[in-house]
């Protein structure tokens, strides 16, 4: 897996480690390293970076993982595809970051993450509990985790399956007041059991809410109609620069893969 490691801009030798993973399922974590949490963002819908004053190394050394193998820089393809074989490559994947940081050992671990990571990130902290309390793990296996944060998360998975608009995503579009209680009901109607009509509903849905112009994933700003199929996804100024083969080199990354921020394989 690939990973990009900032330190704290405070006290690094103390400060907690807090690992981001990615949401997915399939799609890269250094979206929120440079859009939201690290040191320079992109400017909205721009490719002009700015300084973030809000960083979260500000207080935290901060690490993203790249996840599964063939999302954004990882290497390799998988053979198996499922939930308790990402997370544990995420849980491989922090001991070899751990060896190679072995000063962070000791400090408080924090994982974190959204979307699909609300899936993954309790399986991975189970697997560390776990492995914590087995009296057979060595010392220097067993991993400081304090804690997760998980924001706007999946708890089951099929409020992240392929179909956006379904049953959860349009209770909060009519608890929103962006579908009328007609057309609410019909999908109740219709779409609660899958009947043939569900098909049509669901169109009439995604055709209401379009007019509004408003992000599905956040409903509260305008939609960015960037070229790629990532919905309203803020991604122009990413998808050049770390496509781009100095920085590429910069971040010690294969200068001959494309990056791309997901990967739906």
């Amino acid at each position: 897996l690939y990973y990009v490691y900032t330190p704290s801009e405070g006290n690094p030798s103390k400060d907690p480690l807090v690992v981001m993973v990615s949401p997915g399922p399939g799609c890269s974590s250094l979206h929120s390293w440079l859009y939201s949490k690290g040191e320079f963002t992109f400017t909205r819908n721009t490719t002009n970076f700015r300084h973030n004053p809000h960083s979260w190394n500000k207080q935290a050394n901060v690490l993203y993982i790249e996840g599964p193998a063939g999302v954004g820089y990882t290497i390799g393809v998988e053979t198996e595809v499922n939930d308790n074989v990402t997370q544990n490559e995420y849980y491989r994947a922090l001991l070899r970051f751990y060896e190679k940081f072995p000063e962070l050992k000791d400090q408080k671990m924090y994982l974190t993450g959204y979307g699909y990571a609300g899936i993954i990130i309790p399986k991975l902290a189970l697997n560390i509990y776990e492995h914590n309390a087995n009296p057979d793990t060595p010392a220097w296996l067993r991993v400081n985790i304090n804690g997760m944060l998980l924001f706007n998360p999946c708890t089951m998975g099929d409020e992240c399956d392929g179909n956006e608009y379904n049953a959860y995503t349009v209770n909060a579009l009519r608890n929103s007041f962006f579908i009328s209680k007609t057309l609410y009901e019909d999908y109740k109607t219709h779409c609660t059991l899958r009947l043939s009509e569900c098909t049509r509903v669901e169109q009439k849905i995604e055709s209401d809410f379009r007019i509004t112009g408003a992000d599905l994933r956040n409903l509260y700003t305008e939609c960015l109609h960037q070229t790629g199929d990532y919905g309203c996804i803020d991604h122009m100024g990413i998808d050049i620069f770390l496509n781009v083969k100095s920085v590429k080199e910069d971040l010690n990354a294969d200068i001959t893969k494309k990056w791309d921020l997901c990967n739906n394989s």
